[in-house]
């Protein structure tokens, strides 16, 4: 059976030793944490984190069975390479911070079209006008 793994990346660009946005609590857990979790239901069982190092021991908290480096590891791009190249089915790559729905997550786990990519935002506004008037 093909599994979907995912790579996500915890920086933020943000000043050099803040904790980054993906660790901060969303209703009592980090925003990591609900995006795992949408993650695992969609089909995702391999985790890949890349994580400032004074943020990694928080990181595997909220993903519990991730594989997660350094950036400032030197064997950094390597490890992802290897993780990358043991992924049997799809990889799901978040570089930036996100908050995922589960059916985001699922959306994004199957390639199907976000709603930003296919005009799903426009319909919507043109039905909602429909059955107001």
């Amino acid at each position: 059976m093909m599994s979907d793994s995912a790579v996500i990346l915890l920086n933020d660009g943000d000043a050099p030793g803040s904790k980054p946005l993906m660790l901060q609590d969303v209703l009592f857990a980090p925003v990591l944490r609900w995006v795992y979790e949408g993650l695992r239901q969609a089909g995702v069982q391999r985790f890949f984190l890349l994580s400032p190092a004074q943020w990694m021991q928080e990181a595997q908290a909220a993903c519990p069975g991730a594989q997660v480096a350094s950036l400032e590891a030197s064997d950094a791009e390597e490890q992802l390479m290897s993780f990358a190249r043991s992924a049997q089915g799809k990889i799901v790559a978040l570089p930036r911070p996100v908050w995922l729905s589960h059916v985001g997550a699922m959306t994004l786990v199957q390639g199907a079209e976000l709603p930003w990519q296919s005009g799903f935002t426009a319909a919507c506004r043109a039905e909602a006008a429909q059955v107001a008037e």
